[in-house]
Order: C-alpha cells, then structure tokens, then sequence
C-alpha cells in the first residue's frame, strides 16, 4: 500500500507508494511494473479517505492503460491520485504521473489506472454453484510450476495458483492464493493474490483457447462481497464471455471452500500489450483432437460432459435437499460420481432452459421421490424431457432427447472381454469373433448397448443381457434387436480413452 495521508475534498494529490516485498516478481519482460491489483488497492484507499460513505467494495469501469514500472532497489514510488466526483455521486480516482516527451520538453500526464466507485447500480446475481463447482467438457490440467516457467513467467512472489489448473473451452477452474505468508487483510479490498491468480489463469485459457497472450487492462465491475484473506485459498471460476481479434472477455468469480462467493470481476478485457511480439509455446496452442461429441449427439435436445476429478471442494452444496437426503448415505466414492452426474444434470437443464444461468443451482431438481431415475422438469409448462445419465471412474454424461434415450460411458479396456460368458448371448459372441475388431472392444461395445438400452427402455441391467441381443457390431454404430423386434441402432464414439454408447427410441435401422 502506500502512504495515504486523508483528503478532504476530491481532487489531485501527489503521493508516495511504499514499495512492497515481492513486487520485483510481478514482471513483465523483466521490468517489475505495479501489479493491477495492488493499483486497485491504492485507489480504493484514497477513495475511502476522501468519501468514507462509499462503498469501495463495489466498483466500476477499472481501467489500466499503461504499465507503472516500479524500481525494487528504491523504498517507493511517486505518483498522483487525482480524484473527480461524478454527477451521480460517485467518485472516479487514478493513479498518474507526468512525464516529458519530445526535444520541446512538454510536459503529459499518463493514466496508469482508474476506477469508479458508487456509481454501479444493484449488483448482478452471483454465478450458481453447479456452474462455479465445474467445468464442462474434456479438460487439460497444466501444473503451477509449468504456468510460472513458461506461460505467466512471474517470481515466487506472485505465484498465485496453487494447484494443477483445469481448462477447457468452457473456462478455467483455479485453486489460487497468497504464494507466501501474507498479512490477512492488507486493504480495503482484501487480499489481492486471489484476483491476481484468476487473472493468470485467464492469461492461460487465452493461450490455450483463443491463441494469444492476453492481460486484463479493463474491468467492467468489481464487487467484494467478503474480502479475500492473505492467509486462506479460493476457487477462482474464469467464465469466457466473448473472443474477438482485438480482445477476449470473461468474468471471474472467486469462491471460498464452502461455496460462498468472495468477489466478482466482471467484464474483465484482456487484450495483447506486445502488439503481437508475445506468443504462446506451440505445446499450448496444438489443436486438440477434434471431440465429435457435437456432431454426434446432434439430433439430442442437449449433451454434457464432465470430469469427476475436477470438481470444487463445494460442489455438493449445488445439491437440492431432495439431492443432498439420497447422497447422505453413500460411500465417499459413490459420491463423487453422484455430486458429477447431479450437476451434469443440472447444466443440461440450463441449455434446455436456453441458458438461464438465473435459477439457483437447489433450485433444479433432477430427481423425485419415488423414482431413482434422473429427471429434469419441464420448462415453460412442456413436459419434462426423456434424460439419461451415466459416469465412469473419470466422466459424468448426461443426455437429453425428444424420445426415450439411454447412454453410457466406459473406459476402454479389456474386461469385458474376459467377462464376456456372463453377459453376452451365443449369437453375440459370434458377432464379437466375426468383426473386424479386436475382440475386446467389440465385446465392450456389447456390454456398453446393453447399459444404455437398459436406461433407454427402462429395464434392470440383467434384464437387458436378456431383451436386448446385439446382432452387428460396428466401430461407430452397431445394430441391436429388443426381444427379437426389428433392427435398431446405437451409436458409439471414443473420447479421450473411453467409449460413448447412445441408445434412442426410435431410432434408424441403419448403420
């Protein structure tokens, strides 16, 4: 923080920033510059002084236009902070310093930072749980110290991810906090690292999903809802809003353990401030295989897909009580898969809804009572949708369709080779030898049409082995018989070392 002596009235003031331990590791291309977070702090600072009523808590159209170097060899830095009040009854700080350009020795003044404060209006709603505790889609995970070598090449100081960051094109999902011991509540806003960490792992999504080095130079809105502490560790939720040539917008939001919101950064812009010099390493940037889930469940109403491994430490407070009363006596291994498919649920809901991102996450039921199958209602007075679930040690899948629909997911393997006898028919072994696949995914092929064909026609597993006999085995479609009816046929696709089966009600007799 700096020295920050009272004002009474707005207006500009010269003042003397301390510089802090640490903040020669807030660089870039070697030059220690003032993080943004620490520019906020400061304004936030001078505002209080100047305006004690207002809420600094809550502010608007933060900007930060050019890098502050900062000496580390030097006990502090001189700036301005000029204040103006806004007609609406808000005050708008900078932080600036005069400069001398030119052979004629003209004298400018450089904005360095600027923010709003009272003048934001009523506060958004906060982002559900089930959409703050997970990220759809297949994830990479890239370790801190990869990030700090070779993507956000910050010092010790500003290491602010702490654990394995989780991406995909839905956002990014950080465990971030302060680096090293750190006081708890250094200003007004709290801890600064928690905001910084979220900014690093939004610098990493651009890397990996627009192709481009982006830091954050405007925020639309900040909200504290609880300061952060120097000495605790958030989940920090990067939510991608917008990608064009010039700039990538997202929102962050910033969660403690239990689930409850901290603070927000909306509309954070992020653009390239090396005019095209930095790039991303080409590790990060490889075009990913193509995932064909689109296309392939593209007569459904709706697919998602997460990872059970990467879920906030809060995800079952997405739970409704109806959802939370079922899991009470599961084993903690069930419950990882259930917390998944519950939220996979709940997202789906969420597309079928048109995105409401409104509604609160206990709020969407995806069961009922009397019935353990998974339900979503029905939207704007229609009919609840035909859904199925299904998770495997690392995916959570849910689907939903117009008619009665079954999936499943497995990891490829040969296990249901070895244990063919017990599930499959005459008629099926033969299938599984005459294929021109290798015998093991031809037999999990079997196995994995007979659980989505249970789910679909709502029959129990060993009824299914029974009902349902597999009559041509494909790698991407094969062709099943109900009690000997006509030919019907399921759907498969490998993703990521696991295999995908959709089963609809009618469905083609084509392969």
């Amino acid at each position: 923080m700096g020295d920050l002596p009272r004002i009474d009235r707005p207006g500009k003031a010269a003042i003397r920033i301390r510089t802090q331990p640490g903040w020669e590791d807030h660089h870039v291309q070697g030059q220690p510059v003032l993080p943004a977070v620490e520019a906020m702090q400061i304004l936030a600072g001078r505002i209080q002084a100047a305006r004690p009523a207002l809420d600094v808590g809550d502010m608007s159209a933060a900007r930060f236009p050019k890098f502050l170097a900062v000496d580390p060899d030097r006990e502090s830095l001189d700036v301005d902070c000029r204040i103006v009040e806004r007609s609406d009854g808000g005050l708008q700080a900078a932080l600036t310093r005069s400069v001398t350009t030119g052979s004629a020795g003209i004298r400018r003044s450089i904005t360095h930072a600027e923010m709003t404060v009272g003048s934001a209006g009523k506060p958004p709603s906060p982002l559900p749980l089930d959409l703050a505790a997970a990220i759809e889609g297949i994830c990479d995970t890239i370790a801190p110290e990869v990030i700090y070598r070779e993507l956000v090449p910050f010092g010790p100081g500003f290491r602010s991810i702490c654990r394995p960051l989780v991406v995909s094109p839905d956002g990014a999902l950080a465990r971030v906090q302060a680096p090293s011991p750190a006081s708890a509540l250094p200003g007004p806003l709290g801890s600064g690292f928690p905001l910084d960490g979220a900014f690093h792992a939004a610098c990493v999504w651009g890397q990996r999903h627009a192709r481009r080095v982006a830091f954050p130079v405007a925020i639309g809105r900040r909200i504290i809802f609880s300061p952060t502490r120097g000495d605790e560790s958030y989940t920090a939720r990067v939510v991608p809003k917008a990608i064009t040539p010039g700039h990538l917008t997202v929102d962050i939001w910033i969660l403690d353990h239990t689930g409850n919101v901290c603070e927000a950064a909306l509309g954070v812009e992020m653009r390239d401030v090396s005019r095209g010099t930095w790039r991303p390493p080409g590790w990060i940037v490889e075009k990913a295989p193509e995932s064909a889930l689109g296309l392939w469940a593209a007569d459904c109403q709706g697919l998602v897909l997460i990872e059970r491994a990467h879920m906030a430490a809060f995800a079952a407070s997405a739970l409704s009580a109806l959802e939370a009363a079922r899991m009470a006596n599961m084993g903690l291994r069930r419950r990882q898969g259930y917390v998944g498919g519950r939220l996979a649920l709940k997202r789906l809901w969420r597309k079928l809804a048109g995105d409401d991102h409104q509604r609160p996450s206990a709020a969407i039921e995806t069961g009922v009572a009397d019935d353990p199958r998974p339900y979503l209602s029905g939207i704007d007075g229609k009919a609840p949708a035909h859904c199925s679930l299904a998770h495997d040690e690392r995916f959570c899948v849910a689907v939903a369709h117009s008619k009665a629909v079954g999936i499943d997911v497995e990891p490829i393997s040969d296990r249901a080779r070895r244990s063919g006898h017990l599930f499959m028919q005459a008629c099926e072994q033969g299938c599984v030898q005459q294929t021109d696949m290798d015998a093991g995914p031809a037999a999990l092929r079997v196995w994995s049409i007979k659980e989505a064909a249970s789910k679909a026609f709502g029959m129990v597993l060993n009824e299914a082995w029974e009902r349902i006999a597999v009559v041509s085995i494909g790698e991407a479609a094969s062709c099943f018989k109900k009690d000997g009816g006509p030919a019907m046929t399921a759907r498969h696709l490998s993703v990521a070392g696991h295999l995908l089966t959709l089963v609809t009600e009618p469905v083609s007799n084509r392969i």
